[in-house]
């Protein structure tokens, strides 16, 4: 297997915001969504099955709490990037303390007090999402 990144027409390394195995996912700054596709320039299987799980939520009129899925881009799918923020704060949370975030409450009370928050718009600003949980 090659080490060498294959790039999405436009995007170079300065776009790049996570790359392994499996695949890699590139911001388009002038769009504000980000493209996510397998690491050489073919659809991956995990990329068409989460292209069709993004195609059913918009046929069914979508979710406010689910990332915007904008259609696929040459062998990826592009995605708004406001949804993930909670996903990625939480694995680098978890990777800096080695510790879940919120460790010891119950999900249900991460979800309706923090996820909730987040996926309905109701913070302004990433760390607003954590005030109910402050020490």
């Amino acid at each position: 297997m090659s080490d060498e990144i294959h790039f999405l027409s436009g995007f170079t390394t300065k776009d790049l915001v996570a790359y392994g195995i499996s695949g890699l996912v590139v911001l388009d700054t002038s769009t504000g969504t980000v493209v996510k596709a397998s690491p050489n320039e073919e659809r991956s299987n995990a990329t068409a099955v989460e292209q069709q799980i993004y195609e059913r939520f918009v046929q069914r009129g979508g979710h406010k709490g689910i990332l915007i899925y904008y259609g696929t881009f040459e062998w990826g799918i592009r995605i708004d990037t406001e949804a993930d923020i909670f996903a990625f704060g939480s694995t680098l949370y978890e990777l800096m303390n080695e510790s879940r975030p919120y460790a010891g409450l119950l999900d249900r009370a991460i979800e309706e007090s923090v996820i909730a928050k987040c996926w309905y718009g109701e913070c302004e600003k990433c760390r607003q999402s954590c005030s109910p949980f402050e020490r």
